[in-house]
């Protein structure tokens, strides 16, 4: 094992070493030649110093009163916080006497405490925005024996006992703070990376683990992860991200079976998190609060094929969405909480999401926006079923399924037992439809029974169908539905049943306005 150190202010690439008392300066020299269980430790930089006085910090106010003139002690680009659990460090715009304007407005707890100056690792000004401040060119050799990249090195004990914290000092947020390309098993620990183009960019970085960073006021994005397949992120704090288009704190592209785990993303320019182009995705437990864009959501997903989200909040977006899901298939979401946005969940081209405990307020045009659904699924039975797929929707037992044109639902005020199924369409051409299955037996007849009715102001068709190994047996029927429950029947004949297996009920609703209810569907061998 090979353990090699690097300080970037007092280290040297030429007549350094490689050793705690003879460090390189940067990461790239550090970690070349290095592979399996070997290690590069970045130095800590200095501990956060106290400010005079105290500040009031006010959630979601970009303005902190100050009790004393800071502005000896302060400048814009410094970052100043609480230095206590859960909270992260924030960029000063510009100060006076009296009050401290930060770069994105504060998301925390409302309070004057003693605050804070981060101490930081200058890494100077970058020239563009490709411009590598520092890179890695070693790999790992398994998901056991990775290349592990950690900051926070006191480098007189060789102990891990304070923080890196790299800082690009220029004017304009350029460069990549680090930056890893076709490097496989790396882990990336406890380094952090302030006012970057790209904080920290990992590039074909299959089996890769980055956790515990934080990633704060870069302007292009905090984490970016693209072609990595088999990867682990963890403990992220991307924070005032900012700049330019498609700024983003956290976001995957191009990747597969990618697991992400407590993410804190808060005060993005543009997305919150956006994940595209990748598929078998997994995040447990993101916030994405107070994104500030007024044209992009929080959070993003965009072609992407088998995902699930779970202890996900989206709150306080600025754009027209909090959840914007594009051309997306098998997305899972669980403990989804989409709060005081303009929309809640924009569903574009979809197939087959589900929801799982969704929990929503003050969403001012609604939780849901269904658009731009695939006009060749209109005519066929795909286009005809749910797309999306909601079960306790801010209550228990309260179950919804949107359709490329209306809505199904679990109603209880118009049901006839317990509850019963409301048919909410949306159009006249097209149809929503809803199946439910009985046991076939070979050669043995069945007759369904099923009790629908209208309301008065429905203006649709509602049909009634019976299919078999994809054959239909029965129907279509179309029925005169009165405000009343009446009985419906559908009888399938015995020569039509030519095996065992499994019947489909299906019921097709079309109209634009008004509802159909149907309850106590059940059947019968004849």
């Amino acid at each position: 094992m090979t353990i090699n150190y690097c300080d970037y202010t007092l280290g040297n690439d030429t007549t350094g070493g490689g050793s705690a008392g003879n460090p390189y300066k940067t990461i790239d020299k550090a970690s070349t030649g290095l592979g399996g269980g070997d290690e590069v430790r970045c130095a800590k930089g200095a501990a956060p110093t106290s400010l005079t006085g105290t500040l009031t910090w006010t959630d979601a106010s970009a303005t902190i009163s100050t009790s004393d003139d800071l502005t000896g002690e302060l400048a814009a680009m410094d970052f100043i916080g609480k230095n206590t659990a859960g909270e992260t460090w924030w960029e000063i715009s510009s100060l006076d006497a009296s009050s401290i304007t930060l770069v994105k407005a504060y998301v925390g707890t409302t309070e004057g405490v003693a605050s804070y100056k981060l101490g930081v690792i200058d890494t100077g000004t970058a020239a563009g925005t490709t411009t590598n401040i520092q890179r890695n060119y070693g790999s790992g050799a398994s998901v056991a024996s990775r290349l592990l990249i950690s900051g926070g090195w006191n480098l007189t004990t060789e102990t891990q006992d304070g923080e890196t914290w790299f800082w690009q000092s220029g004017a304009n947020k350029y460069g990549r703070g680090l930056y890893s390309e076709s490097k496989s098993y790396i882990e990336v620990s406890a380094v952090n990376f302030l006012r970057y183009y790209y904080g920290c960019f990992l590039y074909n970085a299959d089996y890769s683990y980055a956790h515990d960073i934080t990633v704060n006021s870069n302007s292009r994005a905090g984490l970016s992860c693209n072609y990595m397949n088999y990867g682990e992120i963890e403990e992220i704090f991307a924070c005032v991200t900012s700049g330019y288009g498609n700024a983003t704190g956290v976001e995957i592209s191009n990747s597969g079976n990618v697991s992400m785990t407590n993410l804190y993303i808060y005060s993005s320019a543009y997305y919150s998190m956006k994940i595209s182009t990748s598929y078998v995705i997994t995040v447990n437990n993101a916030s994405c609060l107070y994104d500030t864009s007024d044209s992009y959501p929080g959070l993003l997903l965009t072609t992407v094929k088998g995902a699930y989200l779970s202890g996900v909040t989206v709150s306080h977006t600025s754009g027209p969405y909090a959840i914007s899901l594009q051309s997306c298939r098998g997305i899972e979401f669980g403990d989804l909480t989409c709060e005081y946005n303009t929309y809640g969940i924009r569903c574009d081209c979809i197939k087959n999401i589900l929801i799982n405990v969704l929990t929503t307020s003050n969403n001012s045009s609604g939780d849901f926006s269904i658009t731009n659904q695939n006009d060749e699924w209109y005519d066929s039975r795909q286009g005809e079923l749910p797309i999306l797929c909601v079960q306790h929707y801010n209550a228990a037992g309260s179950n919804i399924s949107y359709c490329s044109n209306g809505s199904i639902a679990r109603d209880t005020v118009e049901a006839l037992s317990d509850s019963c199924i409301q048919f909410t369409p949306s159009s006249s051409s097209y149809y929503i439809a809803t199946s439910l299955n009985a046991i076939a037996l070979s050669s043995r007849g069945v007759v369904f029974s099923m009790y629908m009715k209208k309301d008065a102001t429905f203006n649709g068709d509602a049909i009634l169908e019976v299919w078999f190994l994809g054959k239909l047996v029965a129907g279509p029927t179309t029925l005169s539905l009165t405000t009343s429950y009446v009985k419906q029947n559908m009888t399938i004949s015995s020569v039509d049943i030519t095996e065992d297996g499994v019947l489909d009920f299906r019921i097709r609703v079309s109209g634009t306005t008004g509802y159909v209810y149907a309850d106590n569907f059940s059947w019968v061998f004849s």
